[in-house]
């Protein structure tokens, strides 16, 4: 029996609608997993400036890979760290907070996929926020860096320090670079270097980075 064309329409409708709930899903947890570790990262970073957590340790972890266009061309340098609960991968390294992009998130040691889900993370090797070189800050191109492409020159990255201290920077420059482009970790003056995948937004890795650099005043 032939259904008639509105309820024939309406039967289309409604399996578009499953068929793109569906094909959202996989965002959809992506985005409000990283949510929900991001406010537990934030409960134990307000503990942490509340005097709550015992003393960093300054050793090396090992949870981290470089990401692609990234080299090291230094010793890597001891980092202040502080030890969070055991089901995070990594310590907690900082606050990052960027009004222009309504940003302000916990970030952690390492770059590994596994880390990144949870948040921004510090590339192991390059220097921490404030200390003489760069600091590279990584993240992802769909959840927290996904605006990174509308900082302009003269805009201010706030980055608090376990210790409780807030260094400023002031965006530079941006630019694409591909899997062949070195960013320099030994610079002359403090610098801060934030990256993700680009183009933004592609829900893939790609052999390109978009980076931002900006200087500590």
């Amino acid at each position: 029996m032939k259904l008639p064309a509105r309820q024939h329409s309406r039967l289309i409708g409604l399996f578009g609608l499953i068929l793109g709930l569906a094909l959202m899903l996989p965002l959809i947890v992506h985005i409000a997993t990283f949510r929900w570790e991001q406010y537990h990262l934030r409960q134990a970073w307000q503990q942490m400036q509340a005097g709550g957590v015992s003393t960093p340790s300054t050793s090396p972890t090992s949870v981290s890979t470089q990401p692609t266009s990234i080299v090291s061309t230094g010793p890597q340098k001891p980092n202040p760290r502080i030890p969070v609960p055991i089901s995070y991968p990594a310590p907690i390294l900082g606050n990052i907070s960027i009004p222009r992009m309504g940003l302000d998130d916990i970030f952690l040691e390492g770059t590994s996929l596994n880390i990144l889900r949870y948040g921004p993370g510090h590339l192991q090797g390059s220097a921490y926020p404030g200390q003489p070189g760069n600091a590279v800050i990584v993240a992802h191109d769909d959840l927290d860096f996904h605006t990174l492409g509308t900082l302009k020159t003269g805009d201010l990255v706030y980055v608090t320090t376990t210790k409780g201290k807030t260094l400023t920077f002031r965006v530079e420059n941006a630019r694409v670079i591909g899997p062949k482009d070195v960013i320099a970790l030994n610079t002359p003056v403090p610098t801060l270097t934030l990256s993700t995948c680009y183009p933004f937004n592609a829900y893939k890795d790609t052999p390109y980075r978009y980076i931002v650099t900006t200087r500590l005043i």
